[in-house]
């Protein structure tokens, strides 16, 4: 029987810790609200909208912020 080690690591995500198998991307984090069609901004540590692949880390803060229209 093969056996894979899982790696967790805690993050920040909007004020409130997480932990999460390890690694993780950006994309990765942001792949659900974009299969429901929502328009979505992440901030990484203070920096905005890095790219899809940028690396999400170990103690890492994240806020997602997504749009809702209206009038």
């Amino acid at each position: 029987m093969l056996h894979t080690k899982v790696t967790h690591m805690q993050i920040t995500i909007n004020g409130e810790p997480h932990t999460l198998d390890a690694p993780i991307t950006v994309g990765t984090l942001l792949a659900p609200f974009r299969s429901q069609g929502k328009a979505v901004v992440l901030e990484l540590n203070g920096e905005v909208a890095p790219p899809d692949e940028q690396p999400v880390t170990e103690g890492d803060q994240v806020e997602i912020v997504t749009f809702v229209g209206g009038g």
